[in-house]
């Protein structure tokens, strides 16, 4: 579990949500993240996440200009586009979205992680 700046119901909630939430803040550091975005990360070989961890650090390679990108677009108040991934026998779903306060004041990014599929016995498990 990471650091919900010391709210324990936004840390309950986020641990029991059916999918993956990672917090980026607005200086494009990793804020926190849930149980479901460390399964998917470890599934995805992506680097082990820390709070504070940079997105250039998240996404090496040629992630990295596209991540830059896409980040800059949030910024601007655009909708970024949702992608589809296949790692084994799993799909996902990822989406970004901004967040933004009531003046319109740039927060971060949440990137919300969707299982499409996954095998029949983790399917009975749940």
């Amino acid at each position: 579990m990471q650091d919900y700046s010391g709210n324990a119901l936004l840390h309950a909630l986020l641990d029991v949500m059916p999918v993956g939430v990672i917090l980026v803040d607005s200086e494009n550091r990793v804020h926190s993240w849930n149980k479901r975005a460390e399964e998917f990360i470890d599934t995805a070989g992506r680097p082990t996440l820390y709070a504070g961890m940079t997105l250039k650090e998240t996404h090496t390679g040629p992630y990295a200009a596209s991540m830059n990108a896409l980040v800059s677009r949030i910024r601007e108040g655009h909708c970024a586009p949702t992608k589809q991934m296949e790692i084994g026998d799993r799909r996902y779903r990822i989406h970004y979205r901004g967040l933004f306060d009531t003046q319109g004041t740039y927060l971060g990014i949440a990137q919300v992680i969707e299982v499409l599929e996954q095998d029949t016995a983790e399917r009975d498990a749940q």
